[in-house]
This record gives C-alpha cells, structure tokens and sequence, in this order.
C-alpha cells in the first residue's frame, strides 16, 4: 500500500529506506534521533509483524484500513485491528514491533480495556488502555534501554477480543545520536534560569500551577488573551509540548527563537490524556526559548479562553557538568549527628545523576548514595564528592568530636502525631507526671516522647513499677511500654480508585511525609542524633480490681546515661467496670474488614494453612480484644475489584471457588471458607459471617474453567444473572445450614449493589425452614434508596452521609429500631476526619464517638489488614489516603513466630468504643443521667465532610480540645453515676408535666418536660402518650405534633412505677392565612366546557382532561397522561420570587416512569411523584436525568396525598407530603428554578388533582397544615 503524510513539519525528515523496503514503498517517518513507523510497514530496520491465523469460520483475523474519524496526522488514521467476540478465537491473533533504539512507543486507539505486553522474551505486562473514542492514545511505552534491536509482542488480556494499532515511535533510533537525552519538564518546575517554566499572566488573571498541569482561564473574554503565555527557556536541539485538550481550552501560538510558528487549537468536546501538541527537533544545540501565547480568537464551540499545559520534554545531548559547589568545605561533627551535604553543579540545568560520595574512612565518618554524613567516632576524615562522566570532584574535612550521652522526654497527649519534625517543641515540654482514669477491665493510655541530646542513644529501656495505693497493687505485669515506629507515607495529589495497575507514586525528596503509628517494640531499642522516640504506654485494670488512686513510675534507661529518667502516673480507677469486650455487641461494637488473603501473599505462605492461620492469631485475638467479633468472607474473585494491594493477578481471590463443567453448570469448593470461619470460631468469633458480594464491583461471575479464569459480565435482573445466582445462592444457603452457620450469615452488598434486584434474589432464595439469607450492606444513599435502606438487616451508613441529611438519618434509624434491625455508621477513603496515616489520632477516636453521637449501636471500617506491598516501611496506596486499607501492621518477614503489630489509630479507636460502651451502661442503669450524656456528646462540634485532603491544623486543634473536654466529662459522670447507684432511689413520688394545659396551632409543635420525684430517682424516664394521635401525636421525647382542630390528653407515665403519671390537655386551633398572600387557587368544582377557573385571581385555564369527584367535591381527572389543564398567559412570578403551591393528588398510574403532577411550560421544572424510572419522587430542574432534586417519599397508586411545596431564595425549597416535612434542599437558593405552574397534570400524570392553592410567600408548617 502507498500512502502519503499530510501536515508534516518541514523539521521533521521523511526517510525511505529504499536499500531493504520493498517497490510498495512502505515509509517511515524520522525525525532526529526519533522514527515514527506506519502500521503497514512490515519490514526494514523497524517493522511490524501480524499473525496470519485466521478464525473458525474461515475468515481473515487481521484487517488493515484507514478511518478518517480517528484525529491526528495521516500515519494516526491506519491501522491494522483484529475484532472477535470468542476471546478463544480472538486469541489466535498477536503482533509484534521490532526495533533497534533505546526506547519505542506504540500508539492506537481504544479497543479492549487492557493488552498484555512483552519486551525481549521478558516479564508480560498487562496495561489499561485509555483513551476517548477515535483519539490516538499510548498502549505502551518503554524507555532507557540499551541501544540495539528489541521486540515488543503484543497479545490480548483474559477475556479480551480485540487488538488495535496504528504506528509506533522509536526513541533513540540514530544510530549516530544514540546518546540524544530526553528531559522532562513539569509544569511545577519555576526554580533556574534554563529547563523550567516561566509564565505571564494580565492584571486580574493568575496561572493555577500544579503537579501535573498549569492553566490560565480567562472566561470569554479573550481582550487580553495574548498577555497569557508561558515561556521555556531550555538548552538542547529540540523541545515537545504535552497538553490536555477539553471542552473550555482555546488556540495557542508556538514559536521557538521567534520562529517555528504553529498555532494549535486545544479545544476538544471532552477532555483528552496528555498529548503531543507541538514539536520541533534538529535544532542546533544550545540555548533556544519556547513562548507559548494564547490567541485571541478561540474555537466557536469552546466555551473560555484557557491556555494550558501539562508539561514539556527537552532533547538535548548529553549534559556535562563542569563543576561542583559546595556549600561548606567542612564539617564539625559529634558522635551520631548526620549532615547532608549541600552542593550544586554548573551548569545549572545539568541533570545530576551520576554523583557519588566516598568516605575515606568509613570508622570515622560514612556517607550513602543521598550525600547523608553519619558520624561514627572520634576523629578526622574526607568526603569525596565526585562526577565519574564529567571528571569533576571536590572533597569535604570532616571532623567527628566524642558526644556524651543525654536524654529527655516528656508526656505528651495522644491526639497528634509526634514526627521528628517537633523535635524542639517537645524538648520544651518538660512534663513527667500525669493522671490516668479507668474503669475496672478498662485500659488507660498515654503516650511518651522521648528525646535524644546531642548525642545517640543504645539499648535504650523503659520499665514499669507496680501501681499502689497503700496496700492495693496494680503489678507491673499490667503495663505496657512500646516503642513506636515511624513509617513513610505519600502526601500528594488524591489518587482515588480507578486504574487498578496504576503504580505506587514512586518516592521523591518531597511527596513522602512521616506517619509515626506502628507500636512496633517492647524490647531495647537505638534513638538516632537529636531524635524523638514516642513510647506508646498501656495501663490494663483487670476485672475486680479495686477502685482506687494508684500511683506508679516509669523509667527509661540507655548506655551512657547514668540518672534514669523517670515519668509518674497517677491512675484513678473508679468503682464501675466495664464488660468483657465480647460482650459489646450487645452495646457498642466495631466491625473491620478482614482480608487473610494479603497476610497469606506477605508472609508468603498457603492461603488458610496451619502456618498461615497461626500467623493470623495475633491479628484476630486483637480484633477480638477491641471488641470485634463480625468476619469477613469473599464468595467471588477480587469481589472489590482490585482495590486491596496485590502482586498477583487477582487482588483478592474468593473463599468458594466455582468451576463452570462441560455441561454449562457449576461446583464450589468451600475449602478456604470453611477453614476461615472455623478457625475464627475457634478463637470465639465469627457470630455474623459477611459474605461478599451478590455485587462485586466488577459486575462479573468469577469462574474457573480448567486453569482459565472466566470474568463473565452480568446485566442485573435478565435470565442469566438470576440463574446464575440463584443456583449459588440456593447451594451457599445450603452448605452454611449444613454447617450450622446461617443464622449467622448475611450477604454483603456494597452501595454499587443496592438495587431491589439483588435483594429479591437473596429473599427469594431459602433453607430447609423457608429463611432467607439476612443482609449487611454499606451505603450513603439511604434518602434516594430509603426503601432498600429498610430492607438491609444490618445497615452501615457512611458518617458523611448520615451528617449531610441529619433529619432523614434520624428518622431512618427511628424506623429500623422499631423494625429491630442494626444501623451502624462507617468511615473510608475521602472522609474527614479520617483514620488514615497522615490523620491526626483523635480523629479515630472522633470517628467512633461520633457514632456514639449519632445512636447508632457500632462503627465499620473498611479495611482491618488489607496490607501494601511493605507497610512497615511505606503505607501508600495506588489509589486512596496511605493507611486507608490497614489499621494493624504485620511483623517482620522471615521472623519466626510472626505477631501483628497494633497501630496508634487502632488503639485509639479501641478506647472510642471503650467509652461510648460506658456511656450505654450509665444511660441503662441509671436513666436520669441521659441528658447529661445528650449534653456531653453536644459539645463535640465536629461533623465530617468528603474531602481529598486531611483535617486542617486549626480543626485538629478544635477536636483535640472538644476530646479531651469529652473525655473529662466521662470521668466526672461516672462519679455522679457511682453516686447516684449508691444513693439513689427507685421509688416513684410523683410525676408532673411542666406548665399545664397546652394550646397548640395546628402543624406545630411543642416539647413538653415531665419532672419525676425525688430528686435523686435513678430512673426518670417516662412514656408519653395522646388520647387520638390524629388531632395531636406525642413522640418518645415528648414532643407534641399537632395534627388536626380538636383537644386531646397528653399523659406521661413513669416508667419506674406505672401508677404514677401526670396527664394535661392540649388543644389544637386553626391558624389563617392573609388574603394578601393568596395568588390562585383551583378548586375544580364549577368548572365545566373544557376550562378551569382561577377563584382567587385572573389565572384560568383550559382542561384537556375531564372533571370527576375528587377529595373535596370534583377534582381534575387526567385520563391520558400529561394531558391535564394548561393555564393562561405567564404566571408573573419571577425567579427569584418566594412561592408556595399545594395540592391533593391521587394518581392511578404505575410507578415506571415520570410522573409529574404540575410544571412549567417547557416541562423542565417539574413536582414529580417519580421524576424516571432510576429515580424516585422529587422536583426536576431541568430535561437532563440528572437534573433533579430527590425528595424521598414512598407514594403508592390510588391513594390521596396533600403535597405543598415552598420556595425561596433564603430558604431554598421543600416539600410537605400530608403536613410533614420531607425535606429541604438549599439547591435552589444560589440557582435558577422556574414557577411550576402552567400545567396541572403533566408529564406521565393519570389520576386526580384537587384543591390547587398558589402563595406569594414561603408557607409555615402550621398554614400548610392548615390547608
């Protein structure tokens, strides 16, 4: 095939290699020390090679063809591509790229999600392929390798069909420039004069510049587009520019020197990866400026004037230094310190990469790779600093002076991370004393930081005395002291959960922070050169012991120091005890995810072996101890697609393996579940079994045929997916009975799940005694899904959610209490506070008394130990927040008899749940202290948020103060509750409802207060209750909703003593409505001849429909959906007017689809009893799906509901259904939202409508109740 390139820049040489291409001239595009290779080229020095397999049916597997749609040059627009839906006969076709160069690039456009490639015969890569449709994107890259000839195979991934190419790059293809470098510059790089960015930006505007790009936006406005330019200045022979195009990105004129112009138009309909937008090469080397100026005329579709960038690549010849420049020429050491050595190379653009350092004499003085002296001993030596390629160096006189021994330390509180970073503010703390509180088979803690005084410390100790309190004794043997060990952690840009084979950002002198949470050991320990070494301190009060003020020290040791330093402890524990931790879920629990899999992969061992379950004891005996008693189980393959970290494959395998047979059906193997469940049974756990997931988030069935592993994509709800499950499930339901287990079980839906599908087919499934399987499911969308929240039997709700829709959360847990199911809340990635590595540990203590705040019975977080690669060294993550998936650290590897080692996080959130269990036990047994415990959680202000970044310094310092305040208040409770149980009385006198008789307008609401006697009565709870709950209703707390005209008696019975009660009446009157707020009102009952008339004002209208009788006399009947009555001219209510519009409806049609009730013209803004089929009742704000405001109400069909709706720009909007509110969303305040109300009966509406009434303003509870 013949083929020509268009648009080729005349720096760019076309080169035919005639002496072996063939006469069809197949041709390589060069450009210096670069060649870009067409897809038709298949032979010459770089080449393509395709199977010539063909499939089943006879038919040629590879195609070669051109497709104009694809962007780019002509070379972008070939390709070769190979498509089948059999992935076996997809299989049969491979590629490969044969090169000679230090680097190659293959680039395409998407096909598959992922290609595996092979360099050399070496490791197989399997890489994502990204990439909008029809725009050339990289499949593969690879750089720095040693000149010559390579070969890159290409085939497809598991259950891939197809491949696709169009050219490829080689990197480094002159033979005579192999050396040719090529140097990134980001966008973030401002520092020199040569190889950085400089921008300019017009008075008013300001380039935003990060990590991975920099952008100017100046609106529409592109008068002074020309002032929005960066600069290069760079040293080399040529210069690429990436960018990212997108919908809001204008033109940009390139010159090189002024010359080499091009403009390029960054405008594209949706935004692209990075990408080529400009190149030039063969310059001479040296000294050259890019400028890069925004134009000032822009793509008509592209809505702003941006100029943006996401970085550049420099090609330059090697750079040689030509010297080195230090910044001291000697150094004055003592025995330990470390110093690293402070230097610069001219010239200043020279990339430093071979520079070493050498000791002359390592006894004295070493140095690493880094440039790091270490200070042995006493004595004098040089430091060479040295370039091999350049031959530069220069030498450094160290001189090491004898360090005598010295230590200090201090007491400090345990909300914050002491890093080494607060060095001097802890060496002027000074404190050595303090004072713990517990209760009986409680713990206290505390925390130590201890420094060392220009010098190093060895074998460094701390020992506990007893603990006495004249002739009572704590021993010794119940404190413990450990060291905490410091850990690296990533602080950079969020990731977040996307790309599964995305690397680990690699470290940088910058982007790693310390995380200092790993209670690593008890025994001796070595403190570096003027370092902080925190002690993590555990004082356990067995059961039984008695109460007390004990009082006992601990002393710290090191070789060297001959006065020991000594911290005192004085330990008040009161006289209450706190149940066994196995007892909590009777109370308060916690739950965390386990995954064994990952200890099994980072100790190297058979999954659920001997070995491998005795390495897990210590983990679960902790999760245990903390109160933990809930598993977690995995029915299908990497059920989180590939969240947790793993080298192989599949990230997290299942526990029931399924193999498809020859006949299409299935067998599970429950090995690996079995001996889970079992052994945690073994060790007194394992009384809720979660077994994930019917939904796993890769929307598959995980199977095994043969030694393949089949990902079969399911569509929720059709023939294959409710066969498929149900025979599982039928099968599960059936082992798990076997063994004694299902009433223990419950199938675990993650939010992505929720859907009544997935719920019908766990109901529909049942044992031998007709039960189905019990839920557990995570979620935030309990407002749009409230009626698959109350289907879940054990519900854990995101703590974000459940503070963003307090109202709604409140009541979801009012109706799951009355129901008897569980509600828990939950924490994860993107939540602040959070429980991360870089967190603050108050935050986690927060975490679980914030559950405790909101009367939820436990706290759930993903994830208990699913480890990273190396988390005793590094906690980050490919995708969240370092520390996210693991809360306890496992031991070394190679160490016999491996133990877990616990995290300051954990043991701080194991103290949350120990005081919010104390918080039940005094509100049980002593009812009269729960205002005061409603008082205490009052003042812990803090509510979570989603965020990428972690809690402010200022935040922390607020929560700190509000824990510890908290804190202190638990202490003083238990005292008054120890009083109260000693003193008390349990005899009733009398029982008195504040302030008498009651007067109440109709739709409020009043509190009423009982006062039980005497005084010191240990319960003082009362139940409330109304003689007609339909003229006045009165909740548990003895709020008092007024619902209808009439009277009432409201009684409050002690619960202590039933005969003694206090009753008053309450009365419930009318409230008016001004004639000045009342706008139109239809009432449809003398309208006739196809019209509705307006009885308040001017506003009528034409009915479509028919007139029928309705909740007040006729109403409006729509027979054919939206097909109502439409009023006259403009309404005349602005935008911004305030309006209320209320209604009785009764609709007969089925919930499938929209269904609005009233609307504009244009039917975009819209009170809907459904607002789609996905989505339930609520008001549209727009044709979009998602323009829409959820107001969660489950309507039934031919039913009549009175529905007001209320708007303002103060207020935002609401929604009453039947005089109660449903909800507000302040949405509308700061947006546009058009008067619905020029159609009565619109989109998708049957039924009835009656009594319509239009306000000028915002209706209160009592008027709309009224109406």
């Amino acid at each position: 095939m013949k083929k020509s390139f268009l648009n080729v820049t005349r720096f760019l040489l076309i080169t035919f290699i005639t002496s072996i291409m063939p006469v069809n001239m197949q041709q390589v595009f060069a450009a210096e020390n670069e060649v870009i290779v067409d897809d038709t080229t298949t032979t010459g020095v770089h080449y393509f090679s395709y199977t010539e397999a063909t499939d089943a049916d006879g038919k040629k597997g590879w195609a070669s063809d051109k497709k104009d749609t694809i962007q780019g040059d002509e070379y972008a627009k070939t390709q070769h591509w190979v498509w089948n839906e059999d992935f076996t006969e997809a299989s049969k076709h491979t590629y490969s790229f044969t090169f000679e160069g230090t680097g190659v690039e293959l680039w395409g456009v998407k096909s598959d999600a992922y290609n595996n490639f092979q360099l050399d015969d070496g490791n197989v890569e399997k890489i994502e392929i990204k990439g909008a449709e029809n725009t050339p994107t990289k499949l593969y890259s690879k750089t720095e390798l040693e000149y010559g000839k390579h070969t890159v195979k290409v085939t497809l991934a598991d259950g891939g069909k197809g491949l696709q190419v169009s050219y490829a790059k080689v990197l480094g293809a002159s033979k005579n420039n192999p050396d040719n470098k090529i140097e990134k510059i980001a966008p973030n790089k401002v520092d020199g004069t040569i190889n950085s960015f400089k921008y300019s930006s017009p008075t008013g505007s300001k380039w935003a510049v990060l990590d991975n790009e920099a952008y100017i936006d100046l609106k529409a406005d592109g008068t002074k587009a020309e002032e929005a330019y960066y600069e290069i200045p760079f040293y080399g022979n040529g210069i690429e520019i990436f960018a990212n195009k997108s919908k809001n990105h204008g033109k940009v004129k390139f010159t090189i020197d002024g010359k080499e112009e091009k403009v390029v138009d960054l405008y594209n309909a949706s935004r692209t990866e990075s990408q080529s937008v400009y190149k030039v090469t063969g310059l001479t080397e040296g000294n050259h400026t890019l400028k890069a100026v925004m134009e000032n005329t822009k793509n008509p579709s592209s809505s702003s004037f941006v100029n943006q960038v996401a970085y550049a690549q420099v090609s330059h010849a090697p750079y040689v230094i030509t010297d080195i420049k230090l910044a001291e020429n000697s150094y004055e050491m003592s025995e330990g310190a470390t110093q690293k050595i402070n230097y610069t190379v001219e010239p200043d653009y020279a990339s430093v990469n071979d520079i070493t350092f050498t000791s002359n004499d390592d006894k004295i003085a070493t140095v690493d790779e880094k440039g790091v002296i270490t200070a042995v001993k006493e004595g004098k030596t040089e430091i060479t600093v040295s370039s091999k390629t350049s031959d530069v160096s220069k030498t450094i006189g160290v001189t090491v002076k004898k360090a005598v021994p010295g230590i200090g330390g201090s007491i400090v509180d345990v909300n914050t991370q002491y890093t080494q970073d607060r060095y001097d503010e802890v060496k002027g703390l000074g404190t050595t004393s303090a004072t713990l509180t517990a209760w009986k088979n409680d713990k206290a803690i505390s925390e130590i930081s201890l420094y060392s005084k220009d010098s190093s410390l060895s074998n460094v100790t701390i020992s506990a005395s007893d603990f006495k309190d004249g002739d009572k004794v704590l021993k010794s043997e119940n404190v413990k002291a450990t060291f905490i060990k410091s850990v690296k952690s990533y602080n950079g840009k969020y990731l977040g959960y996307g790309d599964k084979n995305r690397e680990v950002p690699k470290e940088t002198e910058t982007n790693r922070s310390e995380s200092n949470d790993v209670l690593y050991q008890t025994t001796p320990i070595e403190i570096g050169f003027n370092k902080l070494q925190n002690v993590w301190v555990e004082i356990n009060v067995p059961a039984g012991t008695e109460p007390g003020t004990y009082t006992g020290k601990l002393e710290v040791t090191a070789e060297g120091i001959d006065e020991p330093l000594e911290f005192t402890y004085t330990l008040k524990v009161q006289d209450a005890e706190l149940p066994d931790a196995t007892e909590f879920v009777d109370g308060f629990d916690i739950e965390l995810w386990q995954y064994p899999y990952s200890s099994a992969e980072y100790y190297d061992v058979k999954p659920f072996s001997e070995e491998h379950l005795k390495i897990m004891e210590s983990i679960m005996l902790k999760y245990k101890e903390i109160g933990g008693h809930a598993i977690t189980t995995s029915i299908v393959e990497d059920a989180w697609n590939a969240q947790t970290y793993s080298k192989n494959e599949v990230h997290y395998p299942s526990m029931v393996k399924w193999t498809k047979n020859e006949d299409g059906s299935f067998e599970y193997d429950y090995t690996d579940f079995d001996k889970w469940v079992t052994f945690n049974k073994e060790l007194g756990i394992g009384d809720k079994i979660v077994l994930y997931s019917i939904a796993p988030w890769h929307n598959s069935f995980t199977y095994w045929e043969g030694d393949k592993l089949v990902y079969e994509p399911f569509k929720v709800g059709d023939a294959r997916y409710t066969e498929v499950w149900k025979g599982f499930l039928q099968d599960l339901v059936n082992h798990l009975t076997d063994k004694g287990w299902f009433e223990e079980s419950y199938m675990g839906i993650d939010e992505r799940g929720f859907n009544k599908t997935a719920f019908d087919i766990v109901d529909s499934v049942k044992n031998i005694h007709g039960e189905s399987l019990k839920t557990a499911g995570a979620m935030d969308g309990f407002v749009d899904k409230h009626d698959l929240a109350l289907r879940v039997t054990d519900l854990n709700v995101g703590d974000t959610a459940a503070a963003k829709h307090p109202v709604e959360f409140a009541k979801l847990l009012e109706e799951r209490e009355a129901l008897g199911l569980r509600t828990t809340l939950y924490s994860c990635t993107e939540h602040q506070p959070g429980n991360f590595s870089l967190s603050a540990p108050v935050e986690s203590y927060w975490s679980i008394i914030n559950a405790g705040k909101s009367e939820t019975v436990g706290f759930l977080r993903w994830a208990y130990d699913a480890w990273v690669e190396d988390p005793l060294r590094d906690t980050t993550h490919n995708a969240f927040e370092p520390g996210d998936t693991f809360l306890i650290y496992p031991d070394e590897k190679g160490v016999k008899n491996p133990t877990s080692k616990s995290s300051v996080r954990l043991e701080i959130m194991a103290a949350g749940v120990r005081d919010v269990n104390k918080l039940l036990i005094m509100e049980k047994e002593v009812a009269s202290l729960q205002s005061d415990i409603d008082e205490l959680y009052d003042n812990i202000t803090i509510t979570p948020v989603t965020s990428q970044s972690y809690l402010s310094k200022d935040k922390v310092k607020q929560l700190s103060q509000e824990v510890d305040k908290f804190k202190e208040e638990i202490n003083t409770l238990t005292e008054r509750y120890i009083e109260l149980k000693a003193n008390g009385t349990e005899k009733v006198e009398s029982v008195t409802i504040e302030g008498g008789d009651k007067e109440v307008i109709i739709g409020s609401t009043t509190q009423l207060n009982a006062v039980v006697k005497p005084n010191n009565i240990l319960n003082n709870r009362v139940i409330w209750t109304s003689s007609n709950e339909k003229v006045a209703s009165v909740n548990s707390q003895g709020v008092v909703t007024a619902n209808k005209l009439g009277s009432t008696t409201i009684t409050a019975t002690s619960v202590q003593d039933e005969s003694k009660k206090s009753a008053i009446k309450v009365t419930v009157s009318p409230v008016s409505i001004d004639k000045s707020a009342q706008v139109s009102y239809y009432s449809f009952d003398n309208d006739k001849d196809g019209k509705v008339t307006d009885k308040w004002g001017s506003r009528n209208g034409s009915n479509e429909g028919t007139i029928a009788l309705g909740k007040s006399n006729n109403a409006l009947k729509v027979t054919e959906a939206g097909k109502g009555a439409i009023l006259d001219e403009n309404s005349g209510v602005a935008d911004s007017d305030a309006w209320s519009i209320s209604y009785w409806v009764n609709t007969d049609t089925e919930f499938n689809k929209e269904i609005s009730v009233i609307s504009d013209k244009d039917k975009k803004f819209a009170a809907s009893l459904k607002m789609a089929e996905d989505r339930s009742s609520g008001f549209r704000v727009g044709k979009n799906p998602g323009d829409v405001l959820t107001f969660e109400y489950n309507f039934s069909p031919n039913t009549w509901y009175h529905i007001a709706w209320t708007q303002s720009k103060t207020d935002g909007l609401s929604m009453y259904v039947n005089g109660k509110l449903i909800k507000n969303n302040n949405w509308t305040e700061t947006n546009i939202v058009k008067f619905p109300m020029d159609i009565i009966g619109s989109t998708g509406f049957t039924g009835l409508i009656d009594e319509v009434k239009v306000y000028n303003k915002v209706l209160n509870p009592s008027e709309i109740a009224c109406n």
